[in-house]
This record gives C-alpha cells, structure tokens and sequence, in this order.
C-alpha cells in the first residue's frame, strides 16, 4: 500500500488522471454536448460500480482477495488503454505551454511554484465558481459506497456482501435517472430558460436530494427505512455531474484545464478528509448506539443543506442569461 502511494507523488495518481480526462471531454465537445457527454461518462462510471459491487459480493464469498487483485488487474489494462487516448488541445496558448527550461535551481523552483499557484487567480475574479468549488468537497465528506457498506454492516447487522448488495441497488436506480430522468428534464427547461440556467436548477434540485437522503440514511433504523433512503440519495447522484457542467460553462476554454485539477484536488482532499472524518465520528457514535451511529452522514447532510441554500441564492452572471437553447430569436 506505501508503495502505491509513490505514484501519486510521481505521477500525479487519479487526482491527475481524471483532471486530464475531464479536461479532454471539454476539448473535444461543443458547449452544447458538453452537458450530456458529462451524464454519458458518468452513466459508464455508476455502471462500472454497479457491476463491480455485485460480482465483488458474490466472488468474496469464496474468497476476498479474487475482487481486489481483480480489480487492480482491470486497472492496469484501462491504464494501458488510456495511452492510445489522442490529444485534444485545439491550440497552444502561453499559459499552457511548457517551457523546454530543465535546468534545475531553487530559485527557478521557487518561480515556477509562484507561477503556478498564481495561474489559478481567476478563481477569486469568478464569484460563481468560488461558490460552487467547495461542493465538491462536501461531496466527498459522505465518503463513498465503502464507508455506507461498512455502516450498512455495522448499523443493521449485515454481512459485507450483503451490505454491499444494497448499494448496487442504489447503483443500479442511479443508472437510469443519468441516463432517463436527467438528460429529458434538462432538455425541455432548455425550451425556456438557458443552458446554465438550466444547470443551476438541476443542480439545486440534486443536492436537496442528496441531503435529504444523507439524513434518512443517517436516521434510519431498520432496512425498510434504508432502502428509500438510498433512492432518494441516487436521486441525487448526478449532482456532481451537473455542478461540474455549470462551473465549465462559468469559465473560459483556457481555463478548464486548471479548473479540473483544482476540482480533481479538491475531491481528493475531501476524500482524505472523510476517511479520517467517518472513521472518527463512527466510533464515537458506535460508543453511543443507537442514532449517534448516522452522525456522519446527518452531518453531511446539514453541510449539503448549506450548499442548497448557496446555490438558491446564487445569480448567475448577465453573459449567462442568454436567450434559452430552444428559441429562435
């Protein structure tokens, strides 16, 4: 496990990775189709975990380590896959270009970092995306289909396979409100209102959603009240889908890659964040009983109510109150 961690200090690990991919979609798509390639690669991510949870519980009752050396051989072939990705950059501009520079010295060390840290000022100039960047940390804090299958076997008495088919289930609901419910709903409120406009009421729809599930979650007591629970949640899901097409909208073309790796960064400071979060505040609420064992998850959801608020309060800047898709004028 250390030595895995290299990678990240080496390469970047998936905090770069996934930046990179984010930032290839928004290269490749038109503004018109970013909104739905978005969905589509999300649809393919819940999809992956969907699969994964149920053939993991049913491998690991035979035996547990079959799904993780699995799962890092279908890592290593994605990742030779990924190499024959093309590039995408539509042109070169100062800001992206890597100097041929390799000479080495503090001072030249201290100058790249000031100059990096300082190519991510347009954040503080973009009121919007300053407010929508710290949801996507909040996220994190819910730690994941591995925590709520670790508390789901905790909190209700169930084996982890089982637990872990409960949140397929939730997978498995998520699937089509990504694919279905998302892309019709957001196709007819482009008849009236614009693209962005579009995003924001999604996305304030979402994290109620999400909110409402984390606290049912939280307060359930038995599997009849988890399980509508869950949906709830999955209703939900395409939250973080929906927040990251807003804030691409909200920024210039030049600006996307940087946009991601600071999205990227962040996610992975809240996941960070939240094993360290859950795993504290579970044993104290399992020291307790009873409802203090939810506590993490009602925690996040008053957090996700924060953001709902922001969001409904949140006015979009006049470049985005544009005629809406659908009109001819």
């Amino acid at each position: 496990m250390w030595f895995g961690a290299v990678g990240w200090v080496l390469g970047g690990g998936p905090v770069l990775l996934f930046a990179l991919f984010w930032s290839m979609i928004a290269d490749a798509t038109a503004d018109s189709e970013r909104d739905t390639v978005i969905l589509r690669f999300g649809i393919a991510t819940v999809s992956a975990g969907f699969l994964a949870n149920v053939t993991s519980s049913f491998v690991m009752k035979f035996d547990s380590r079959v799904p993780l050396m699995t799962g890092c051989g279908l890592l290593f072939a994605g990742l030779l896959v990924a190499n024959l990705l093309p590039e995408t950059l539509r042109k070169k501009s100062p800001e992206t270009t890597i100097l041929a520079d390799t000479s080495i010295s503090l001072t030249s060390l201290f100058f790249r970092i000031k100059k990096t840290i300082w190519s991510y000022r347009f954040i503080c100039y973009n009121y919007p995306v300053a407010v929508i960047l710290p949801a996507f940390f909040v996220t994190q804090l819910a730690g994941g289909s591995a925590f709520l299958v670790q508390y789901i076997s905790i909190r209700f008495h169930r084996t982890i396979a089982d637990a872990t088919l409960l949140v397929a289930l939730q997978h498995a609901f998520t699937i089509p409100v990504l694919f279905f419910i998302l892309p019709q709903i957001s196709e007819r409120l482009r008849a009236y209102i614009s693209r962005l406009q579009s995003d924001l009421l999604l996305a304030r729809i979402s994290v109620m959603l999400l909110a409402l599930g984390l606290f049912g979650i939280g307060l359930s007591s038995s599997i009849n009240t988890l399980i509508p629970s869950l949906l709830l949640h999955a209703g939900g899901a395409g939250f973080v889908l929906i927040a990251r097409g807003l804030i691409t909208g909200l920024a210039r073309r030049e600006e996307t890659a940087r946009l991601y790796t600071l999205i990227e960064a962040t996610q992975s400071i809240g996941e960070v964040t939240a094993s360290l979060y859950i795993t504290n505040s579970l044993n104290w609420g399992l020291g307790r009983g009873g409802l203090w064992i939810g506590l993490p998850w009602l925690i996040v959801s008053f957090l996700l109510a924060l953001i709902a608020l922001v969001l409904g309060i949140l006015r979009l800047p006049p470049r985005s109150e544009n005629a809406p898709s659908g009109s001819t004028h």
